[in-house]
């Protein structure tokens, strides 16, 4: 179910060539449930720091813009 938001945001993103198009963070969110789940780099305890990376995303796909202008 949450591949879906992925799938259709990325296709849209690739299409209108706009990266901040792309559902990151519902990626965020899949990825801090895998790294509980399967207790990936520390799980749950350290899983919470991937939501810090969804303002960077958007951060740096606004620089990126601008300097495309």
């Amino acid at each position: 179910m949450l591949t879906i938001p992925l799938y259709y945001s990325l296709v849209d993103a690739i299409y209108k060539r706009k990266a901040d198009h792309f559902a990151f963070p519902v990626l965020a969110a899949m990825a801090y449930i895998l790294m509980g789940y399967f207790n990936i780099f520390g799980g749950w305890t350290v899983g919470w720091v991937v939501f810090l990376t969804i303002p960077l995303y958007y951060w740096i796909c606004s620089f990126f813009k601008n300097k495309n202008d």
